[in-house]
């Protein structure tokens, strides 16, 4: 559901800081910037509609609303968004379930009835979303961090990157520190502790988007450009000596270089494997479905660039090479796994196939 909106998807995160969401990306969603034409590369323009995704009850009865407001302030396209903003936010309980009142006056529990909570929170998303030019990734981290955030990273760009939004956070903590009011923030989401990241949430998007699915007209053409800038074979398809290899390694020439879409496609999942959730030992992995019936998977990374539900294109830029999950044990490290799926669990045919070469 949601109306068609023009998205471009301008991911451009610095390697740095991704390695360590354990668990935290089961489900993620869609990270895009609305409105524009591409201009970058790495960027996509792509025609998406917005759904829901593992929404609670309490939410889903209050779309209704959600939707009522929405239409009122001409954002109906959003609908999905804000409600996983109220997921995220307080799960639909409460009588502010949008978590607005900070925001709106200035203190907590200001708002007092579910109904004012959501006029209030589609008003304060529709400021964001314009002082943001339309940039959905600034608009939402902005919803936890303040306006004063859009403004910062314009400052540094204007798009957002988990980077970015980490400093932010790192900035304003220390700020707060040096006033001695450090002992307000506990310093408990992610890796906030590790990165000094303790003000607001820093995973901001990431969190609010893991409610968000998308669905995509987008189909690739079949034919796999090349990951990486070289194509150097170290362990081939089920090889005589790794029967159970279902991927092809390529050499990384010992860098973190940047790894590259095969087609296009929408991101399926963007995650550290962990046991259990079907890619237990593969680390940092992103799965690209092109067509109902086949996928690219891209393992053992160190950064993903991309998020599930975003719309990518040939070549473009949805990691780097790593050695995370089990390739760490092994001495070639960094490296790229790259699978070619008929399905997204399982159904492994040779991704050699589908290259052009």
């Amino acid at each position: 559901m949601g109306k068609e909106i023009k998205a471009i998807l301008l991911i451009l995160f610095l390697p740095t800081i991704m390695v360590g969401f354990i668990g935290v990306f089961l489900v993620t969603g869609v990270i895009a910037s609305v409105g524009g034409e591409d201009t970058d590369e790495g960027s996509t323009s792509m025609d998406v509609d917005f759904e829901f995704a593992n929404l609670s009850e309490l939410v889903l009865a209050y779309e209704p609303l959600v939707r009522e407001y929405a239409e009122a302030e001409g954002i109906p396209e959003y609908v999905p968004i804000l409600l996983a903003i109220m997921m995220q936010e307080s799960g639909g309980n409460g009588s502010d379930p949008m978590q607005i009142s900070e925001a709106h006056c200035g203190s907590i529990g200001c708002v007092t009835n579910p109904q004012q909570s959501i006029e209030y929170g589609v008003k304060r998303f529709k400021e964001l979303i314009e002082l943001a030019d339309g940039n959905l990734l600034v608009a939402l981290q902005a919803y936890n961090y303040g306006t004063n955030f859009i403004n910062w990273i314009k400052d540094k760009g204007g798009e957002y990157t988990l980077d970015l939004a980490t400093q932010y956070s790192r900035e304003i903590y220390e700020r707060e520190k040096a006033k001695g009011r450090g002992d307000m923030y506990k310093c408990n989401i992610g890796n906030s502790a590790t990165f000094g990241s303790c003000y607001g949430d820093y995973l901001y998007v990431q969190h609010v988007m893991r409610y968000v699915g998308a669905s995509s007209s987008v189909v690739g053409s079949g034919v796999w450009g090349n990951p990486l800038p070289f194509m150097r074979v170290t362990s081939g398809y089920r090889t005589s000596e790794r029967p159970n290899h279902n991927g092809i390694d390529y050499s990384c020439n010992r860098q973190h270089i940047p790894v590259y879409a095969v087609d296009d496609g929408v991101v399926e999942e963007s995650l550290y494997g962990v046991r259990g959730q079907g890619f237990g030992g593969y680390g940092n992995i992103v799965l690209i479905k092109h067509n109902d019936s086949l996928y690219s998977l891209y393992a053992h990374l160190q950064d993903r660039y991309v998020v599930k539900g975003q719309t990518v294109q040939k070549g473009q830029a949805i990691g780097t090479c790593g050695g995370s999950g089990d390739s760490g044990m092994n001495s070639y490290t960094i490296h790229l796994h790259l699978e070619a799926r008929t399905k997204k669990f399982g159904g492994y045919v040779s991704p050699a196939k589908f290259f052009s070469y």
